[in-house]
């Protein structure tokens, strides 16, 4: 989900978010599960630089774990933060 905040010409800030399901071949991280949930939030901005072409950064925190489904000791996390640009095709 993303969601514009603040908007001055071809530039705008927002923030975005999602959740979701993981299935992985190996227990991620190492003594956790397969099966995990994963979260992330953000915020960012977008610059429109042609009619067609945008650049967009974002910083990002994500956090995966799952959820104690196998007991309280079998659930290490993941937390990360991590920044992202890109180009944005529209």
């Amino acid at each position: 989900l993303r969601r514009s905040l603040y908007k001055v010409g071809v530039t705008s800030v927002f923030a975005d978010g999602g959740s979701g399901l993981s299935y992985a071949s190996a227990p991620v991280p190492n003594q956790g599960t397969r099966f995990n949930f994963v979260s992330h939030l953000g915020i960012g901005v977008q610059r429109r630089l042609t009619q067609r072409v945008g650049l967009i950064a974002r910083i990002r925190w994500l956090h995966l774990s799952n959820n104690g489904l196998n007991g309280r000791a079998s659930n290490p996390d993941i937390q990360a933060l991590g920044i992202d640009v890109g180009w944005q095709v529209h």
